[in-house]
């Protein structure tokens, strides 16, 4: 993992399943989970499973583009930990 995904992954710490729900809610808004893929709605960028310890790259246009370098993947899994 790198260092910057520790470090954001860090923030999404929820304290209680209506936290989990919303961040989940938000980040159904922001992503889509394609099988193996999770694809960012704005720009259709993807990034497999597998590629969990990479940085996620939208595209350059993308309206998500400066705030969401961390990998989504990383998020969904400290997500469903915190459950």
């Amino acid at each position: 993992m790198t260092d910057q995904n520790k470090q954001n992954s860090s923030t999404v710490k929820p304290s209680s399943a209506a936290d989990v729900s919303s961040i989940l809610r938000h980040f159904s808004k922001i992503w889509e989970l394609d099988g193996d893929l999770l694809r960012c709605k704005s720009c259709k960028n993807a990034i497999v499973i597998s590629r969990i310890n990479e940085q996620f790259k939208h595209k350059d246009d993308c309206k998500n583009n400066p705030f969401l370098s961390i990998n989504p993947w990383v998020i969904l899994k400290d997500l469903l930990e915190s459950c």
